[in-house]
């Protein structure tokens, strides 16, 4: 029966050809967490620089949308959180908006969930849809009827940036052609303090220590963070700068002061651009994997990172550098200081800190 619906009722007529020349206004979905949005950053930039007098919206959410509030290639942001209780108040509410703004584009770069792609397509009617591939939902494929004008596959053996960049030959382009490493260059205004907050430790090779990501199995334990800290200021020339949410931070600054050493510190950053800026200064970024690891791929540093044994994330959310050394654990939580231990010896052994 819903394969039925998708494919009768939430089919899209297209009467003419798509020509990128006479496209005005574009919106970008990207609702969801940090780090997609993150890897959607390049697409933004690409697009922006083919065709500059594109106007580019996004569909953002609150996990993300600060990222690109300064980005000056975005000219508005609309917030839709679906994963509210109210989602469907709010959707009737933001969609409706987007409906009006008679969108000549939309881009999708979800992968997943071909049912609400559809849905949310037909609602925002857009002239033209363009996006990723969706794994198949009620036996239906994204071959199977016309949501999309076109569309790119899902390579599951590529990273996940390269598959969203891959939209952008959809509307001639070459993807080759766009840099990657300057996606974040507007964080200028917080690079002030930034840097403030670095010039104490100049002589320093300095690590931004993250020590959560997105859920307590993605985050490291307090005893973990001390142990493996006071492992790495165990070489001489190593400066600990610690990165935490606003709700492990109190604890953290606890632990940090009772341990009185210098070379162990507590970030005070109270934005997602304040690490931003940090982490465009620092030489080293040690972090699970989340979104940290995707801002430090776009400046190119060297990572340390801890991931799940999933082949999908270690592939498709890998760090976008060559410059990285990945350990896997299913729960950084249970991590212990024998563990902060056999760490530090292989990072020091394959001279990651160097």
């Amino acid at each position: 029966m819903k394969k039925w619906f998708y494919k009768h009722f939430l089919n899209k007529k297209y009467q003419t050809e798509l020509d990128p020349l006479k496209i005005k206004k574009v919106l970008i979905l990207r609702y969801d967490r940090l780090g997609d949005m993150v890897v959607t950053l390049p697409l933004i930039k690409s697009l922006k620089e083919a065709y500059p007098n594109y106007q580019i919206d996004i569909l953002a959410s609150d996990l993300n949308q600060s990222i690109v509030r300064d980005n000056p290639y975005v000219n508005n942001i609309y917030i839709y959180n679906f994963r509210e209780k109210r989602s469907l108040f709010q959707f009737f509410k933001v969609f409706k908006k987007l409906r009006e703004e008679r969108y000549d584009l939309v881009i999708d770069p979800f992968y997943s969930n071909i049912s609400r792609a559809a849905s949310h397509l037909k609602f925002i009617d857009a002239k033209f849809n363009i996006g990723l591939a969706k794994r198949e939902r009620y036996g239906l494929k994204s071959k199977d009827f016309k949501l999309f004008y076109d569309y790119v596959p899902f390579n599951q053996k590529e990273h996940l940036s390269d598959n969203i960049l891959n939209i952008s030959t959809l509307l001639g382009l070459n993807k080759e052609d766009f840099l990657r490493e300057d996606v974040l260059d507007y964080v200028h205004s917080y690079e002030k303090g930034a840097l403030t907050f670095l010039k104490s430790y100049q002589n320093k090779k300095v690590i931004l220590f993250n020590i959560q990501g997105s859920s307590q199995v993605r985050s490291f334990n307090d005893n973990f963070i001390m142990s493996f800290s006071k492992e790495l200021i165990s070489e001489s020339h190593i400066q600990v700068i610690i990165v935490a949410m606003p709700n492990r931070k109190e604890k953290l600054q606890t632990l940090v002061n009772k341990e009185n050493n210098s070379r162990i510190v507590l970030a005070n950053t109270k934005s997602i651009l304040d690490a931003v800026a940090l982490i465009k200064h620092v030489p080293i970024v040690i972090s699970p994997d989340t979104s940290i690891v995707h801002i430090a791929s776009c400046f190119q540093k060297k990572i340390i990172t801890f991931y799940k044994d999933n082949l999908m994330n270690k592939i498709i959310f890998a760090p976008y550098t060559k410059n990285y050394k990945m350990f896997i654990y299913d729960d950084l939580y249970q991590l212990t200081s024998n563990d902060a231990k056999t760490i530090f010896s292989t990072i020091l052994k394959e001279r990651h800190l160097v």
